[in-house]
């Protein structure tokens, strides 16, 4: 029996632990059970199998797993050979010669120390060897599960033909005794719809067969991990690792490693993430840059018009990279997304900076034609321009898109929204900015004093209200400075300031002219009232 392992705590994964738990009993009950189990890369299969192995193993089961490689078809049963040493490696020598049995010729050409007296031939090139070897083969693994046995092979998309043919070949045979035979592959392998793969995708239709597909960990599961690792690591930063990982728990680990070590991303998972985007054709990585830029769920339309190609061109750009799992479909169909923010974050990692902000400079200009394929959120599309305006380094336009926005977010009532769109376009203009044209710069920070005090940010409304102040006083203009005078009474007053409100107030009236008869001049009293 090979030796427990220690391992990370296993969390987030209850229900399909209990699944392959469950095919344990039957084994020991004399039923098999075939196993599919799914997943994106990172997302915990080999971590679930490691703990039912580690299950099979206190309870005392024959236990074997073998994986695929990339360069399979050059290892012809390379992953059944590992089976049969490791499974067959367990056993007493004199339930070793029984297992093997008459099939030690066909055994010691793919594991010869199994069978050391035997002649081992080359393995067979036609058709009735092959055929011979398969039911050889097959009489070792029955004669294998006459007692409980767990069997896995992992990465199942990268199975050599002789593999895929011999698992084929035992998954449709009669029942063999007590097996448990786990057969693992990535999510990305199960969309691409590879001929090759049919025998994979038909497993759910055996009567003795279940399908796992492995999802993301949510938020609890995440942090439970993580706190693991790190137990004395600040909530804040767990929900930030939770969001950047989506939930997958290989992501999950290595960004809090970054994380503590003070890194942006981990370079082991930069690489791995490059690796794959890099063995996507150039196009598909051109169209990307675009969507990695747009910064959200998109559809073809909105690419081909960022870049100015048929949409026909992007849509075959696009489709190797839904079926290499790094773009996912979402809202039914209608739109893709990454499947990864750290995809995006790679993507967009890889742009130029310059190129980086043509893209979005050509974003905001195709929202502002088209404003139907503007993101749905509150502050229409004027919010989306206004963030891609600001990232192309063309901060008038963002200015003007931003305060577009922000009245458009004070019309849902949306206030946080309005207040934060106000405190980026303020911010552009303290940093020397360009406002446009016809911007009242007065105007400006009282709305977006009140936008503040909507959001309950008043402390922030104080501020924005005083800066006001300075720049109507300094323009001459005392209506303005009045009632913006007053407003800062309000804000005092909310504060808990009283004696200070008092005084802004008194200010505000004097400030105001009594003749001609005005609305300020009645605002300013009532306030002060």
């Amino acid at each position: 029996m090979a030796a427990s392992r220690a391992l990370p705590a296993l969390v987030g994964r209850d229900a399909p632990l209990g699944t392959l738990d469950a095919a344990l009993d039957r084994a020991v009950d004399g039923q098999p059970s075939i196993v599919g189990l799914s997943g994106e890369a990172g997302i915990g299969k080999s971590r679930l199998l490691a703990e039912v192995v580690a299950h099979a193993e206190a309870r005392a089961i024959v236990n074997a797993v073998a994986g695929c490689v990339e360069v399979g078809s050059e290892l012809p049963f390379l992953p059944l050979a590992t089976l049969l040493r490791r499974a067959v490696g367990q056993l007493r020598p004199d339930r070793r010669a029984a297992v093997v049995g008459i099939a030690a010729e066909e055994v010691a050409r793919l594991v010869p120390e199994l069978a050391p007296d035997a002649l081992a031939g080359p393995l067979p090139s036609d058709a009735a060897g092959r055929a011979r070897l398969f039911e050889r083969l097959l009489g070792v693994v029955e004669r294998l599960a006459e007692e409980p046995v767990l069997l896995a092979v992992e990465d199942c998309h990268w199975a050599d033909e002789a593999t895929r043919s011999f698992l084929a070949f035992l998954t449709r045979s009669a029942t063999v005794g007590r097996l448990v035979l786990v057969l693992t592959r990535r999510s990305a392998a199960a969309q691409s719809h590879d001929p090759r793969d049919a025998w994979l995708d038909d497993l759910a239709r055996l009567p003795n067969a279940t399908a796992i597909d492995l999802g993301p960990l949510d938020r609890t599961a995440v942090h439970a991990q993580l706190s693991a690792i790190a137990p004395t690591a600040d909530p804040e930063l767990l929900d930030r690792v939770w969001r950047r990982s989506d939930g997958n728990p290989m992501f999950a680990e290595e960004l809090m490693a970054s994380a503590v070590r003070g890194e942006r991303l981990p370079r082991a998972l930069a690489d791995s993430l490059d690796r794959q985007l890099g063995s996507l054709p150039a196009p598909s990585r051109r169209a990307l840059g675009a969507a990695a830029v747009i910064g959200r769920p998109f559809d073809e339309r909105l690419v081909a018009l960022v870049l100015d190609e048929p949409t026909t061109h992007v849509r075959g750009a696009l489709r190797p990279a839904l079926e290499a799992h790094v773009l996912a479909l979402v809202d039914d169909g209608r739109r893709l997304a990454f499947r990864h923010g750290l995809h995006a974050e790679a993507v967009e990692r890889a742009l130029l900076p310059d190129e980086r902000r043509s893209l979005h400079a050509a974003v905001a200009a195709v929202l502002e034609q088209r404003p139907e394929l503007a993101d749905r959120a509150p502050g229409g599309p004027a919010g989306e321009r206004a963030h891609h305006w600001q990232a192309a380094d063309r901060p008038t336009e963002a200015i003007a898109a931003g305060l577009e926005a922000a009245s458009a977010a004070l019309a849902v009532t949306a206030y946080a929204i309005a207040d934060d769109h106000f405190e980026r376009a303020l911010g552009l203009i303290a940093d020397g900015a360009v406002p446009p044209d016809d911007l009242d710069l007065v105007g400006l920070g009282l709305d977006a004093a009140d936008a503040a005090d909507l959001a309950g940010r008043t402390d922030r409304a104080l501020t924005r209200a005083r800066t006001a102040t300075i720049v109507a006083e300094a323009a001459g203009d005392i209506v303005a400075a009045g009632r913006l005078r007053s407003r800062i009474g309000y804000f005092l007053w909310v504060l808990g300031r009283s004696a200070e409100a008092i005084e802004e107030h008194r200010r505000g009236v004097a400030l105001v002219p009594v003749d001609p008869p005005s609305e300020a001049r009645a605002q300013v009293l009532g306030a002060y009232a």
